[in-house]
């Protein structure tokens, strides 16, 4: 296959995003309390430099994940702060030079969701010190520069929100089959449903190669299609089969190039949520692994890209 052409970078006032930075050669970028102390510091300056909402946050030890929300086309110029003065930091505290964090950071437009969409373990999640999580459930103080009265909305009315918010979170996990929400990634930019990204399309009807991005994306009888003509068998033939790589290439390629979710794969493919679920979890195990597993979904991604 060909490069890949850069993610969209879109700026819109009041768009939510999801950023994330790596280290460079997946390298720590906290190497300690101290470091991520100092970057929360940072954090908080971003807040008041730019004029952005934060409304979550994660510190992992080679990268990090933001959800901001701008009231101003500034998005690339307050990251951009960020990282530029936490790798002049960072360098200068622990006698190292050269590039901290690897290439450009990543960004999604987001839209707003609700807490069944988080994914960490309720007990990493309670008890992991660099996330905004403990604050949203009131077992941490929350810093005055996180932003958490709109997410804590999205709970409904209650006397305690944090805690409603908590049992809304913790529920969705038990029930183990939580969706995924980067499986609606759209065009590598925009994170939410086909209405959504319509919308933001319309809204920026004036540039086409934005436009088209959001709109280029293929139906799952097209990935059938491609499957059928790689494996050299119809897609009656090999749906029903338990574990079969067509069958299963066709519910991956559903979930990563068309965006669908589970339940609207198990119904159009008439194949049980639960299976359809597992499934999708087995592959994606076996597509790392096995070479020839990995060959055909390269084929059916060169098809589906007219590579």
């Amino acid at each position: 296959m060909g490069a890949m052409a850069r993610p969209l970078r879109i700026e819109r006032i009041g768009c939510w995003y999801h950023l994330t930075a790596r280290g460079n050669e997946r390298r720590d970028i906290f190497r300690d309390d101290k470091d991520r102390r100092h970057f929360l510091e940072l954090l908080e300056e971003v807040v008041s430099m730019f004029a952005v909402r934060l409304h979550a946050y994660v510190l992992m030890s080679n990268h990090y994940h933001l959800l901001v929300e701008i009231t101003e086309a500034n998005l690339s110029r307050a990251i951009h702060w960020l990282n530029v003065s936490y790798t002049v930091w960072f360098n200068r505290r622990h006698g190292r030079s050269g590039h901290l964090l690897q290439g450009r950071f990543k960004s999604v437009v987001v839209e707003r969701v609700d807490g069944e969409q988080v994914q960490e373990r309720i007990r990493t999640l309670r008890g992991y010190p660099w996330s905004s999580y403990r604050a949203y459930i009131g077992s941490a103080k929350r810093p005055a520069w996180l932003t958490v009265e709109v997410v804590l909305r999205l709970a409904g009315k209650a006397a305690n929100p944090g805690e409603r918010y908590r049992r809304h979170c913790e529920e969705a996990i038990g029930q183990g089959l939580v969706e995924s929400p980067w499986d609606k990634l759209i065009g590598q930019a925009v994170l939410g449903s086909e209405r959504f990204a319509a919308r933001l399309a319309a809204s920026l009807a004036r540039d086409d190669s934005t436009r088209r991005t959001l709109s280029k994306r293929p139906g799952l009888e097209e990935v059938i299609g491609v499957v059928e003509e790689v494996r050299g068998e119809k897609w009656d033939r090999f749906r029903d089969r338990y574990g079969d790589v067509g069958r299963d290439s066709v519910l991956y390629l559903g979930r990563t190039v068309c965006g669908m979710s589970i339940r609207e794969l198990s119904q159009r493919a008439e194949i049980r949520y639960v299976s359809a679920a597992t499934a999708l979890r087995r592959f994606a195990a076996r597509a790392r692994e096995d070479r020839e597993i990995a060959k055909l979904l390269r084929r059916a991604m060169s098809k589906l890209n007219n590579e």
